[in-house]
């Protein structure tokens, strides 16, 4: 199955009411009220220790950026491998705000519980012209950190972790590029459904790409 989307409305526009919302993350489930992160304390760690060569530092970088993803997993597991976007249970096809030139296809390849948690396979295809080769982050516009959501029982899923210690996929500007019509695989880890459901809604942007009624497999 296949679905095209035209650019992205404004996203305020366009946010799901996750106000009526529970979050599901690391320790199960939290308030959908999204509350600012408190301040962090003072740090009163010795100041750190001389700042490395900056030519070092480039090729780190750049060690960074041409890591494959796909060959690269925390303690979450195996890595999934490459996914064929033929083989996806439905895609949404939509183009790169700000950039027409720019379309990306994001297949939604399956979601089950593995014990106490939850995997979901994504993948995305970009088409693009003239640019440098992209990364997920690039193709997506922003960190992709997509949230599952079971409206039945006003709960919402959200990936296992915190910051750049989450389990899945690296979403940030760095890691394994893709050349246009490559696909880049995704996985994420969320916590198991507390509720006895069978479906539920997968918003990788809300507004934008969101597959509804998503089968759960056990």
């Amino acid at each position: 199955m296949r679905r095209s989307i035209r650019p992205l409305a404004p996203l305020a526009g366009v946010l799901l009411a996750s106000t009526a919302l529970t979050a599901c993350g690391n320790d199960g489930q939290q308030d959908a009220d999204f509350e600012d992160a408190p301040a962090q304390e003072e740090s009163t760690a010795p100041d750190p220790e001389p700042t490395a060569d900056p030519e070092d530092q480039d090729n780190e970088d750049d060690d960074a950026d041409n890591r494959d993803d796909t060959d690269d997993r925390d303690d979450a597991g195996e890595a999934i491998g490459p996914l064929d976007p033929q083989d996806a249970i439905e895609t949404i096809s939509y183009e790169l705000p700000g950039d027409s030139s720019t379309t990306v296809d994001v297949g939604l390849h399956g979601l089950r519980v593995e014990g106490e948690v939850m995997l979901l396979e994504l993948s995305f295809t970009g088409q693009f012209y003239g640019n440098n080769p992209m990364n997920i982050y690039a193709m997506m516009g922003g960190s992709v950190y997509p949230e599952l959501n079971d409206r039945e029982h006003l709960k919402q899923y959200t990936v296992i972790g915190t910051g750049h210690d989450r389990w899945s996929t690296p979403s940030t500007n760095a890691g394994h590029r893709y050349e246009s019509g490559q696909t880049a695989p995704y996985w994420a880890y969320y916590a198991a459904p507390v509720d006895d459901i069978d479906t539920i809604t997968v918003t990788v942007i809300p507004g934008a790409v969101e597959f509804e009624d998503v089968e759960i497999e056990r």
